[in-house]
């Protein structure tokens, strides 16, 4: 399997486990690196302390008769260190419902235990609606 097959679906499930009503707060740890994870200064990232910190995430519901949401997954490219996070691949996640507008996150993903894991995630907002690829600007200017 390719990187760019591992990262893609690093990040797909990264971005499925999370916008699930309720999301699959188990799947989205295991996705993330120990330092993005938001227990790391209790107990240096556990998978079990960041379930236990994200619990109100497993409280949603869904909307009745809400389209499936699906992602998209592209412009894998090399990002350089931030001030926060270490060099990586980044990508562009784009979430879409049927009928609904696309929103887009930006993410930073780093090898670790041999695994393509999200260190950095970050809404692209509007500011960034004039370009097709605002990862590496995303991922810098707010890492």
């Amino acid at each position: 399997m390719s990187e760019d097959v591992r990262i893609t679906a690093a990040a797909e499930g990264f971005m499925k486990a999370w916008m699930l009503d309720p999301a699959d707060v188990k799947a989205m740890c295991e996705h993330e690196t120990k330092a993005a994870r938001p227990n790391f200064s209790d107990d240096g990232g556990t998978v079990d302390g960041c379930v236990a910190a994200r619990k109100s995430l497993t409280e949603r519901t869904p909307e009745p008769g809400a389209a499936p949401l699906r992602f998209t997954i592209d412009h894998i490219q090399d990002v350089k260190a931030s001030r926060k996070h270490p060099a990586g691949k980044g990508v562009l996640a784009t979430g879409q419902r049927d009928g609904g507008k696309p929103f887009r996150y930006a993410l930073r993903l780093i090898l670790e235990d041999g695994q393509w894991r999200v260190e950095q995630d970050e809404d692209v907002r509007s500011r960034y609606n004039h370009t097709a690829d605002p990862v590496a600007d995303v991922l810098w200017s707010m890492g």
